[in-house]
């Protein structure tokens, strides 16, 4: 994307709006490098609200991005037990 902006749909990225999003996205890392330094301990939900703002939600109101993440975990994470007593079934 970066060296055609353009999109799968052959629609062309608009400049501005490209450079606005890599800017946030540079902001982001940078604030997790910092909490991987120890150099602060702001959760993933503060990190997204301190680089676009209080009022933005990434997956509606009031709901967290670290839960969010979470609960895809744990859910990945009991396919995954399931799908390993389906194959010791099997092979039982």
């Amino acid at each position: 994307m970066i060296a055609s902006r353009t999109r799968k749909s052959k629609n062309r990225v608009i400049a501005g709006s490209f450079a606005k999003n890599m800017h946030a996205v540079d902001g982001m890392k940078k604030l997790k490098e910092q909490r991987e330094q120890g150099l602060n301990e702001k959760a993933d939900e503060k990190i997204f609200q301190d680089v676009l703002g209080k009022d933005t939600r990434a997956y509606g109101q009031g709901k967290s991005i670290t839960k969010h993440f979470q609960n895809a975990r744990k859910e990945a994470e009991d396919a995954r037990k399931e799908a390993e007593e389906a194959r010791k079934d099997v092979l039982a």
